[in-house]
């Protein structure tokens, strides 16, 4: 891996992305991480990270990323920063003040997407109960697209919350296609306090999420001006 990312490095690449969120960025450990970070730093470059953890350990996963980067002597930015999950959401008042405080040490940026929901490989621990998901596509059922998950459990005869699990047992569902993913999903991972905080921080930059095209531009576009400008939009 250092010997890739120098190569990487040489021929112009701007830093290092790492993805500790997902399998198999998941199995990097710090250690692992800090190596490749000081290469990355020692070239001029940058490392930008998916954090391992969004939800309940965001603060320890924040921490997590400021370390790599200070072992590393790179700077750091956050992808897409939230607080996910409803008993997360809010906290972005605190994330952002421990960033600040953070950045007083290292340098230190971050973006988000002007958006309360998010899009992401379907993955069992998505499924709480509480939010639904819209299934975005899957490999053994393309039909699914644009669906809910709880009503395709419900017709499976499963309940929504364990119905993913119990799916993956039975490979019902989520099989996995030719790169190893099996479905990906949109849910709601915000909240409109997340939006009204980050649009008067200064440091945020903005970032849509998914393939760049005009109109994805301009969506996210109108999508800040709306916060920024008067009450969360609803639809």
């Amino acid at each position: 891996m250092v010997e890739l990312l120098r190569e990487g490095m040489d021929a112009g690449a701007t830093g290092l992305s790492s993805g500790v969120f997902y399998a198999t960025g998941a199995a990097a450990d710090i250690d692992e991480l800090a190596l490749l970070a000081r290469v990355a730093g020692d070239a001029g470059g940058v490392y930008t990270t998916h954090i391992r953890d969004e939800s309940d350990k965001v603060i320890e996963s924040l921490d997590e990323a400021f370390a790599t980067g200070r072992r590393g002597s790179v700077p750091v930015v956050v992808s897409h920063h939230k607080c996910a999950g409803p008993r997360n959401w809010g906290r972005t008042v605190q994330t952002l003040a421990h960033i600040d405080a953070a950045r007083t040490q290292q340098p230190i940026a971050l973006d988000m997407y002007p958006y309360i929901a998010g899009s992401t490989v379907l993955r069992k621990q998505m499924v709480d109960g509480v939010i639904d998901i819209m299934v975005t596509w899957s490999t053994p059922h393309p039909e699914m697209a644009g669906r809910m998950l709880a009503r395709h459990c419900g017709r499976m005869g499963l309940h929504a919350a364990g119905g993913v699990r119990e799916a993956a047992a039975r490979r019902r569902m989520l099989l996995p296609d030719a790169r190893g993913r099996r479905a990906a999903g949109a849910q709601v991972s915000g909240h409109h306090d997340r939006l009204r905080t980050a649009s008067r921080t200064t440091s945020i930059r903005i970032r849509g999420y998914g393939e760049p095209s005009p109109r994805a531009r301009a969506i996210t576009a109108a999508s800040w001006d709306c916060f920024r400008s008067r009450p969360p939009c609803t639809r």
